[in-house]
């Protein structure tokens, strides 16, 4: 745990598990609520090129900040992923982006 976290919960008594989760929860909310623009300048400036051009990669990568915005309340519209996603890929699968057989949102 790192040391400014552990510093915000360390009052928590031994043993109370939902009040020390709670406690992390909002000690991590109340920190990380100034990453909201770097996030979305993360995720909108993103390619699958930094995530080591690993398909598998670059789809968690576009899932865990949109799950980190929508915590944040400034979700992300699904549509805006979906162009994302296909607009990051490596051209090796740049024929995948017009010929999908299915919806590209099953990709997300």
């Amino acid at each position: 745990m790192h040391d400014e976290l552990y510093k915000k919960v360390n009052h928590i008594q031994r043993g109370m598990l939902p009040e020390l989760l709670a406690e992390i929860s909002h000690a991590l909310v109340v920190s990380n609520l100034d990453e909201v623009p770097a996030l979305r300048l993360e995720l909108y400036g993103a390619s699958m090129a930094t995530t080591g051009l690993d398909l598998q990669s670059w789809i968690n990568f576009i899932l865990e900040r949109s799950t980190k915005l929508t915590f944040f309340s400034h979700p992300v519209p699904e549509e805006e992923l979906v162009a994302i996603f296909l607009k990051g890929l490596h051209p090796t699968f740049s024929s995948c982006k017009s010929t999908l057989p299915f919806p590209a949102t099953c990709l997300l």
